[in-house]
């Protein structure tokens, strides 16, 4: 790049540059989102197609495990998000269900001892 002369040249040159760039850049985003993959795998999201991008060259392939595609940075926030609202709902659940019980064997124990 630095013997390119002209503004055309460099142009061309940092063209070229970002295209050898870019399935490394692709793999290292892949393996950045490896964790929040493996989260949004578990739980019952479907991430619209909005959000995906789709490795320049692979774009008919069909793979289950989605090695093909990222998602993109909108992506990375909505799957955040989404994720996050449903821990607190599965949090709101147990604690729902939990506090309860508890309070009634509470005021067992109460009635228990009171009566004696």
């Amino acid at each position: 790049m630095e013997e390119a002369e002209t503004p055309d040249d460099k142009s061309r040159a940092w063209r070229i540059y970002c295209d050898s760039t870019v399935d490394t850049q692709f793999e290292l985003d892949h393996i950045q989102q490896y964790d929040l993959r493996e989260e949004l795998t578990a739980s019952p999201l479907d991430v619209p197609d909005k959000y995906w991008e789709t490795r320049p060259g692979w774009e008919g392939l069909n793979d289950p495990f989605n090695r093909h595609r990222n998602l993109n940075r909108q992506g990375i926030i909505w799957v955040g998000h989404e994720l996050k609202k449903l821990r607190n709902a599965e949090i709101e659940f147990w604690f729902k269900l939990v506090l309860p019980v508890v309070a009634l064997v509470v005021s067992i124990i109460a009635l228990v001892k009171k009566s004696h």
